[in-house]
């Protein structure tokens, strides 16, 4: 037992966090954000419903100079990443608690210091409010996204069987997240695509209604990203990961420590089972070697049995 990492089979607590679908506001902001972003940047196609996306295309919405050049502005800003700017439209009109906690994100994932980060803050918030005097599509998307409320509210028993295998397998504890919100769809958003955001004790998960795959992949996020931020990894494992991962990999992801995280939620896939065995790259491999040794071990805790073990994956 490793008192260092806190293991202490008394004080554990395990995580039975509750489950709730979003509303309509949880996604009007970034509906209204991704909009703007379409019209300046003229990238259309392949969104969640191209039906929306048409009508505001066809519109033609007239957006003034200084909505550009402030949009132009954040974009610089956040260093041209999506997932920040994503974050920031997720909690533009949230409390202040949420703002920090997307601050403090943007500092330990994003590369930003403190100043920086509030400084876009800032200037996100400024943006957002001219955004609201020239686009309101609440009329335009409400039927679309009350339909997907209301569809994942009916697919999420399904949905539990499976995320609550997810959590018997991993038996994660003493995780502060206690409930875990499935967004409703922003029309805007790429199809195939996905998030997860840590906001206080709730795990806020944009995934694709009705894809199981994204669904629980997104959702294992929170189990497997505590995980990995306690492991330091050293020059010479970061670059064993580098060597034995895919080339799609290397192409979209920074760091060794993200590709490794993302590796084992993918190779965990919807289960641990033999039909979702990978063949494609010795990473892959190794993962699915180790999450037998792990199931092998008699021991139930993967946290405990990980960061002891990790070296099994990286060795020659």
């Amino acid at each position: 037992m490793n008192a260092e990492r806190g293991i202490n089979k008394i004080e554990q607590k395990r995580f039975k966090p509750t489950f709730e679908i979003g509303n309509l506001e949880d996604t009007e902001s970034m509906a209204n954000f991704y909009a703007v972003s379409k019209i300046v940047e003229n990238r259309w196609g392949n969104e969640q419903n191209e039906n929306i996306a048409a009508d505001i295309k066809n519109k033609k919405i007239q957006l003034d100079q200084e909505l550009i050049d402030s949009y132009k502005k954040i974009r610089e800003l956040s260093n041209n990443n999506d997932e920040t700017l994503s974050w920031l439209a997720f909690a533009v009109e949230r409390d202040e608690e949420t703002q920090s906690c997307i601050r403090d994100l943007m500092v330990k994932h994003k590369d930003f210091n403190e100043a920086d980060a509030k400084k876009l803050n800032f200037e996100f918030k400024d943006f957002y409010q001219k955004i609201k005097q020239k686009i309101n599509l609440k009329e335009l998307i409400e039927a679309f996204i009350t339909t997907d409320i209301d569809q994942r509210k009916e697919n999420l028993p399904k949905l539990r069987i499976k995320v609550d295998e997810a959590i018997k397998f991993f038996n994660p504890q003493n995780l502060k997240i206690e409930k875990i919100v499935y967004l409703p769809t922003n029309p805007l958003e790429k199809k195939q695509s996905g998030g997860g955001v840590e906001i206080g004790k709730s795990f806020y998960i944009n995934a694709e209604n009705g894809n199981e795959v994204n669904e629980i992949h997104e959702f294992l996020h929170s189990i497997i990203n505590p995980i990995l931020e306690k492991l330091k990894l050293n020059e010479g494992e970061e670059k064993k990961i580098l060597n034995i991962c895919s080339t799609e990999e290397l192409e979209n992801y920074e760091y060794p420590i993200s590709i490794l995280t993302e590796k084992i939620i993918k190779i965990y896939h919807t289960g641990f089972n033999i039909e979702n065995k990978p063949t494609e790259d010795k990473l892959s491999e190794r993962i699915w070697e180790f999450f037998e040794e792990y199931i092998n071990s008699g021991i139930s805790n993967f946290e405990e049995f990980f960061l002891d073990n990790y070296g099994m994956i990286l060795q020659e």
